[in-house]
């Protein structure tokens, strides 16, 4: 301002000041920041009673200064102003943290619930707030609070955060089905694999009484335990005889995940069924060890191929199919003569199976599987015969001798079901013209048994090509026949 007090700052050209007391060279303190102005003029303005007038003045002062000066104030100024602006986004920040913090206890569980949804993109992961929280929710009333809340827990706890941990084994003691199904669920998610406590614990749980907490159980275990664990393997082992289907299914998933393929350990824990007392639980057994056990191991498959005699048609198919998945190389002398010598069993499903099983385990023209197909068509009981000829059907070379000759044998048997079989079965294993099946059908056309004569003019239909002379003339030796049945028979035959 000038010695006569009418003069004042007043804006410059661009919109800033500086104040005459700087420029007039006084020395009072630094002027405010407002009144500065780079280039060093400023307007005076001289108000008077009559008139107004407005002169630019420049000072006589080191301008290079006072801009250092001017510069250092503004950016004083400008750092306060970031401060103060970082103060009170950190004060908005921790208001909003402290609403989402109290929306999580809110009464509405569906409040909660997106308030743990909204926790994963505000919380930094470790903070102790957010653990007890996210540790408080897992054990909320409402499972789809539970469930939020689990989803948030990656996010604010690192694995093996012992906030985490120690709170979920701890509420695996508790009474609250809900919450120790969910607390396994965590433990899963945060639990370092092989830490030996938790392992401990979820293996405590696959026994639990509540079915669903069985089922979290069996899906942490494979988690949270290395494979191999033996403790964890007969545990698992010992849920394969559960007495829920939905339980052994899930217990043997596990177990087939923990074992190492071909562990030995395994296979004995998963045999352990084979003979119980529910033919599900031989099933389970089965379909168990045939995942775990080493193929081509002679110990499994004998297992295996013991139980296709079992009294259960269901255990029978399950140890037909883990003949095949355990068997590597077709052939093995031992595996084929147990197979075989279910072939004579008195149950004729077990017969049955017995040359499903045969096909899978013995080589093309596996001599030993033949020589029990043909023992088997002498056999006292009519239903072993039939089996021997449907395994040599199976198993015979076509053309072989004692194949047509035991087949031919049978077209005179004193059972009508054996008789239709050997008719079948000798156009199988006799290509079309061999002449021993023609002289062996041709044979039969003699029997003093009507139904051995019919049988027969069947047979030469299968075997002999056309134009057979042997044929021919057996046949044509057959029209003097007295059984009306069998004549038309052969003259029908005759025409073909």
């Amino acid at each position: 301002e000038s010695t006569a007090g009418t003069a004042m700052a007043a804006p410059y050209c661009d919109g800033a000041w500086l104040i005459a007391e700087l420029l007039a060279g006084g020395e009072s303190s630094a002027p405010p920041k407002h009144h500065y102005h780079p280039k060093g003029h400023y307007k005076v303005v001289n108000v008077t009673a009559a008139s107004t007038s407005v002169e630019v003045v420049k000072p006589q002062i080191d301008i290079g200064k006072a801009s250092d000066f001017l510069l250092a104030q503004m950016a004083k100024e400008m750092d306060k102003e970031v401060e103060r602006k970082k103060m009170a986004e950190e004060t908005q920040k921790q208001s909003e943290e402290a609403a989402l913090f109290a929306r999580l206890q809110d009464a509405s569980p569906p409040v909660r619930r997106k308030a743990f949804e909204e926790l994963g993109a505000v919380a930094v992961q470790g903070c102790d707030n957010a653990i007890r929280a996210v540790n408080a929710g897992l054990a909320d009333s409402d499972v789809v609070v539970r469930r939020a809340a689990l989803a948030m827990l990656s996010k604010v706890a690192m694995p093996g955060d012992s906030r985490v941990v120690s709170a979920m084994l701890d509420r695996l003691d508790g009474d609250d089905q809900a919450a120790r199904c969910t607390s396994i669920e965590a433990l899963a998610l945060m639990a370092k694999k092989g830490d030996e406590e938790v392992v401990a614990k979820v293996s405590e749980c696959l026994e639990d009484p509540i079915v669903e907490v069985r089922h979290a159980a069996f899906k942490a275990v494979c988690s949270v335990a290395e494979q191999g664990n033996q403790t964890v393997l007969t545990a698992l082992g010992a849920c394969l005889a559960d007495g829920r289907a939905d339980v052994r299914a899930a217990a043997s998933a596990a177990f087939v995940h923990m074992a190492p393929k071909g562990n030995g350990f395994a296979a004995m824990i998963a045999s352990q069924h084979l003979d119980h007392a529910k033919a599900d639980v031989r099933c389970m057994a089965l379909e168990t060890l045939a995942q775990v056990a080493q193929p081509g191991s002679a110990q499994a498959v004998k297992a295996v191929v013991a139980k296709l005699s079992d009294e259960s048609q269901y255990v029978r198919e399950a140890a037909m199919q883990a003949t095949g998945r355990l068997v590597v190389a077709k052939g093995d002398a031992e595996v084929v003569g147990a197979a075989a010598a279910l072939l004579e069993h008195a149950n004729a499903d077990v017969r049955r199976t017995a040359i499903v099983a045969l096909a899978r385990v013995a080589q093309p023209n596996d001599e030993k599987a033949c020589a029990a197909a043909v023992a088997c068509t002498k056999h006292q009981s009519p239903g072993v015969r039939r089996t021997g000829l449907e395994a040599l059907v199976e198993f015979s070379p076509k053309g072989a001798l004692a194949a047509i000759e035991a087949v031919g044998a049978r077209l005179e048997d004193d059972n009508d079901e054996v008789r239709a079989a050997a008719v079948q079965a000798l156009a199988q294993v006799a290509p079309k013209g061999n002449g021993r099946a023609v002289a062996a059908a041709a044979a039969r056309l003699k029997s003093k048994f009507s139904d051995v004569r019919q049988s027969a003019v069947r047979a030469l239909l299968g075997v002999a090509d056309h134009g057979n002379e042997e044929a021919i003339s057996a046949l044509t030796a057959s029209l003097k026949e007295s059984n009306v049945d069998v004549k038309r028979e052969v003259v029908a035959a005759l025409k073909e």
